[in-house]
């Protein structure tokens, strides 16, 4: 194989493309707070305007399997990655509502396509270096994530305006997104030859088989709980367990953390002992970082709490990447070919992207019928769904490179 597309480097390639993700939606984030004040938007105007990259994302995923299939994974990532940052530009320099809107809308779709094309292409890695490798590619998401953060807090510090931020942001992700995007496998690991010659054969149809449903459960219920605790450990902390508002805001960075550095050591374990047990052992520690939260409610415990996010971070850590490669890979063993496991991934993506989204309004619409502790005690439900159910993942065995 060409030196360019050495698996090993395509390995730390992808990881770059997550890096970046993770600083440009770490990025937005932070100056969220800005960005409505620079348009004098209203909370409800806000609330529209931040449906727009969800809405986005959601439709950029409907065409990313066919893209992927037609194109390959490889040139859709080096094109969306390029385009996701500067695509923020357009929100940062608008003068009004709809014009925002619409730059986020471009976003959230360009961000979802990127998303299937950089864990097709991991998937591809996989299968050439033949052992996992996921987990830290999506490690290097949460390191993204963490440097964006901080970045952003410096520019408010140094004075940035959004555009001027956002101008900087792009500049630094657009070098790292062509140098990354030059070590990727080549588009031939998972273009298929017969969709180039005749497009009409992939479909939306294409790579739902009962193993991408069921995976896509499974996933979906994990991100289902990640984004319940993303969205509540602060509030429960304050408000259940009388933390202040600096203490509070640890129970989120815990898990955080621990959910990164947890993927960090992932892929090694999966080599070892497999990914059925790996998730079972990982829905075990879950399960237990949800008692010791739930244990310190409504006792002055809040250490106890805070250990039990971090555990939480530590058990969820992996499951999204062993079922990302069980779909991936499930898909190559099902139809004998690597050319619907961007398809399949599309699906995927689109039911865990789901769960994110329910997981939040789910645990605060229990809330307000059983309270804050109860709702998130429910959490136990999808976790014991998950360990039943683990040996769907065994999938996630790489399998060997054609």
């Amino acid at each position: 194989m060409d030196e360019r597309h050495d698996p090993a480097r395509a390995r730390w390639a992808v990881a770059g493309l997550f890096f970046i993700v993770g600083i440009v939606i770490s990025t937005w984030f932070t100056r969220i707070p800005q960005f409505k004040t620079g348009l004098s938007l209203s909370d409800a105007e806000l609330t529209v305007a931040l449906l727009a990259p969800t809405v986005g994302a959601l439709t950029g995923m409907q065409f990313a399997g066919r893209l992927t299939a037609r194109y390959g994974s490889a040139p859709i990532a080096r094109v969306t990655i390029v385009l996701a940052p500067a695509a923020l530009l357009i929100p940062a320099a608008s003068g009004d509502l709809v014009t925002a809107f619409v730059g986020l809308l471009v976003f959230g779709v360009v961000d979802g396509i990127a998303d299937v094309a950089a864990n097709a292409q991991g998937v591809a890695v996989e299968r050439q270096l033949r052992r996992p490798v996921l987990s830290g590619m999506h490690a290097a998401w949460g390191i993204g994530a963490i440097i964006g953060a901080l970045s952003g807090g410096a520019a408010i510090a140094t004075g940035l305006t959004v555009l001027q931020h956002f101008a900087v942001m792009a500049a630094v992700t657009v070098v790292l997104a062509l140098v990354a995007g030059s070590q990727l496998l080549p588009a031939g690991v998972d273009r298929s030859q017969t969709d180039r010659e005749s497009p009409k054969r992939t479909s939306w149809r294409t790579g739902w088989t009962r193993r991408v449903l069921a995976l896509g459960l499974l996933g979906g219920a994990a991100m289902l709980c990640e984004g319940a605790i993303s969205n509540w450990s602060a509030v429960f902390l304050h408000d259940e367990l009388a933390a202040t508002a600096a203490v509070a805001s640890l129970g989120y960075s815990v898990f955080t953390v621990v959910e990164t550095a947890t993927r960090l050591v992932g892929d090694g374990v999966r080599r070892r002992v497999g990914p059925v047990p790996v998730v079972r052992v990982s829905v075990a520690l879950a399960i237990a970082g949800l008692a010791l939260v739930l244990l310190g409610s409504p006792s002055d415990i809040v250490w106890l709490a805070i250990v039990g996010f971090g555990l939480l971070g530590a058990g969820l850590a992996v499951l999204n990447p062993i079922v990302f490669s069980a779909v991936g890979h499930g898909s190559v063993q099902d139809t004998g070919s690597a050319d619907t496991a961007g398809a399949a991934i599309a699906h995927y993506t689109t039911m865990s992207y789901g769960g994110v989204l329910a997981g939040p309004a789910i645990v605060g619409w229990l809330s307000g019928a059983m309270g804050l502790t109860a709702a998130l005690a429910c959490l136990l439900v999808p976790l014991v769904g998950i360990g039943l159910f683990a040996r769907v993942t065994a999938a996630a065995e790489p399998a060997v490179a054609d």
